[in-house]
């Protein structure tokens, strides 16, 4: 007996469908390695049957008489396991049907779903935002891919536009970019999925954190008011956040500007680093050093020129103020003052004056630093003495005035005195025919004649008055005595060996006395050792007959001039009858 083997040819008629984009997949059959044959489901079938296993051409295509509307071609309508039938088996050594009957079985597995693959982002921070996806560094991507019945056959990809290649396993993503990722797979029976896409973008660049000091700086120098800002900036997905740290203190995050009013006076450090929305971290900024300068300068003044302290600190309208500041931290700015608490806006320069006007006075005045810091407002009191002393003169003892001419004598006091309503006399000098001195009592012109005093006071903030004069005639001479007779002596007589003039009894005595400067002021005479008398007197010896008695007589004359300046003669004469 012949015999015969039958075989089924399915033939596989392919297209091309595939997008431009893709490879080109055309249907097929597929028998894997266990022998299992794979068919694509879309595709047309036909059974071809034949006697020769090794002779394929020679197979005769089957025809269907009941069915030959659906026969040529065929579809296999199940997705995977498909079987073709014949019925009863035959022993193919004793060609007898086997008992009890059964079909004879031909599988045939179809396949008409493609693969499907999934992607994987791992090894890198992901943020989404506007349905944008971002990733940070370290990003990795790999394909899972399963298919159902035939099997993946091969996965391609495509970056960024280029031609799909090979899927060879996990990708790393290195360069900041936005990136578009396409894939798909095919499966062995040539059916191959839609191309996945997924676009993103990787940020890989930390954000950028910067400061600044806002309001009153002066280099590295900023004041209590003054505000540090934080300013970051990130060109992908934005900064997230940013921490600062004073010193060593607490790491802060940062929101709004930060007020120097909550750091101490001194120096200070500032760190900052910001973070973007896939975990990039800036570089820690270690150039932060500045100062906070709280405190104002130290102001002083000094008086300069003329001044005194007594009951207030006096100055003269020649004295000058003068203002320093110290700040030891941004340094002394400006100074200001004024002469009224309201009004301190003058800039100080150099000393200058006060107010030229008598009284009491106030300088206010204040220093500010380079970072606006004011010091306390401090003044100055000083009493403005801008009127030099009032001297006078006074004679103490003989004086006498006539002829417009003030006549004194050695024992005559010579007083200077002064007053000032204000800082006080310092001194009194005076010049006596042009050598000067220092007044300090009383003094003496002891020198006969005309003396021109010149004297003049000086304050203790040395205002100097206008120098006064005083004229005075010194008479230190008594008058010149003049004694005469009412009648020619008669003869002379030798008295104890002098020559004395020889008077009758009825003889009168006439006594005068002439001074060349202030004049005679009174003349008195004794006779005899008696007592002094006053020659305008009644029964003066020029009135009365006073030297009757026969005898020598001893007669004192003294004359005294309008200062007390005298001058005493002594004269002796006889009285006889004959």
């Amino acid at each position: 007996m012949n015999k015969i083997f039958t075989f089924i040819l399915l033939l596989v008629i392919c297209y091309n469908g595939q997008a431009q984009s893709k490879l080109q997949h055309q249907p097929k059959m597929h028998r894997n390695e266990k022998g299992r044959l794979f068919v694509n489901k879309h595709q047309p079938m036909y059974l071809f049957l034949g006697t020769d296993p090794n002779n394929k051409p020679k197979a005769e295509k089957l025809t269907s008489e009941a069915t030959a509307k659906y026969a040529n071609p065929f579809y296999f309508d199940t997705e995977g396991k498909n079987t073709v039938r014949t019925p009863s088996k035959v022993d193919p050594v004793t060609k007898q049907v086997i008992v009890p009957r059964g079909d004879v079985i031909f599988e045939v597995y179809a396949d008409g779903i493609a693969p499907r693959s999934l992607s994987r982002f791992f090894g890198a921070p992901i943020y989404i935002k506007n349905g944008t996806t971002y990733y940070g560094k370290g990003l990795k991507m790999d394909l899972k891919v399963k298919d159902q019945v035939s099997g993946v056959e091969n996965t391609y990809i495509s970056v960024d536009g280029v031609d799909f290649a090979d899927y060879s396993g996990e990708k790393s993503f290195f360069n900041e970019k936005e990136y578009s990722v396409k894939y798909y797979s095919v499966d062995f029976v040539g059916n191959d999925e839609k191309i996945s896409e997924k676009k993103f973008q990787t940020d890989t660049t930390a954000p950028v954190v910067m400061h600044k000091f806002e309001g009153d700086v002066y280099g590295k120098y900023i004041s209590g008011k003054s505000k540090i800002i934080l300013s970051a900036t990130d060109n992908i997905t934005g900064v997230k956040r940013v921490t600062y740290q004073f010193d060593e203190g607490q790491k802060k995050a940062y929101f709004d500007a930060i007020s120097a009013s909550t750091l101490s006076n001194g120096e200070h450090k500032i760190k900052y680093w910001g973070v973007d929305f896939v975990k990039n971290k800036s570089v820690t900024n270690t150039n932060g050093d500045f100062i906070v300068d709280k405190i104002g300068p130290d102001v002083e003044c000094k008086v300069l020129g003329d001044q005194y302290k007594g009951r207030y600190h006096y100055v003269s309208n020649r004295s000058t103020l003068q203002l320093t500041a110290e700040d030891s931290q941004s340094g002394v700015k400006l100074i200001n003052y004024g002469f009224a608490s309201s009004e301190i806006n003058s800039v100080y320069s150099t000393p200058f004056k006060f107010i030229d006007k008598l009284g009491l006075q106030k300088v206010y005045f204040n220093a500010t630093d380079n970072v606006e810091n004011k010091s306390s407002r401090k003044e100055k009191l000083v009493y403005l003495d801008n009127e030099a002393p009032i001297s006078a003169i006074d004679y103490i003892g003989p004086q006498f005035f006539a002829r417009d001419t003030l006549f004194v004598n050695k024992y005559t006091k010579v007083k200077l005195f002064s007053k000032d309503k204000a800082s006080g006399v310092q001194l009194i000098s005076y010049e006596i025919e042009g050598s000067p001195m220092t007044y300090d009592k009383a003094f003496h012109v002891e020198k006969d004649g005309h003396h021109k005093l010149l004297f003049y006071a000086k304050d203790n903030v040395n205002n100097v008055e206008k120098a006064k004069n005083s004229e005075i005639f010194v008479d230190n001479i008594g008058p010149d005595i003049y004694i005469n007779f009412s009648i020619k002596p008669i003869r002379t007589e030798n008295v104890d060996g002098k020559e004395l003039n020889v008077y009758p009894p009825y003889v009168k005595m006439y006594l005068g006395a002439t001074d060349k400067s202030c004049g005679t002021k009174k003349i008195l005479y004794s006779i005899d050792g008696g007592k002094m008398k006053s020659y305008t007197s009644p029964n003066s010896p020029s009135n009365v007959e006073l030297f009757t008695k026969q005898q020598t007589h001893a007669v004192v004359v003294k004359a005294v001039d309008e200062l007390g300046n005298k001058t005493e003669k002594q004269i002796s004469f006889v009285v006889a009858e004959k």
